[in-house]
C-alpha cells in the first residue's frame, strides 16, 4: 500500500497490550488481548498515527464505544 509506512509491532506490543488492558472495563485472556490491541495498533498505523500512548488510548476507546472490542471478540470466539 503506496504511503503507508510499515512498522515492526514487535518492539511496541507488550508495552501496548498494557495500555490498552489499562482501557478495558473487562478481563480479557492474554490471547484475545493480543489480537485486540494487534488490530488496535494497525488501525493507529492505517490512520497514519504512530504506537504513542494517547494514540492507542484514543483508538482503544473508539474501539469500545463503537463495540469494536465485541467484533472481535465474536469473530475469534473460543479463544
Amino acid at each position: 500500500m503506496e504511503g503507508i509506512t510499515e512498522i515492526d509491532k514487535t518492539a511496541y506490543i507488550d508495552e501496548c497490550k498494557e495500555i490498552v488492558r489499562n482501557e478495558l472495563d473487562e478481563e480479557l485472556s492474554d490471547e484475545m488481548l493480543t489480537i485486540v490491541t494487534n488490530e488496535i495498533m494497525d488501525t493507529c498505523l492505517f490512520i497514519g498515527g504512530d504506537f504513542k500512548k494517547e494514540n492507542i488510548i484514543d483508538i482503544t476507546k473508539q474501539y469500545v464505544t463503537m463495540g469494536g472490542i465485541k467484533r472481535i471478540k465474536k469473530a475469534h470466539e473460543g479463544l
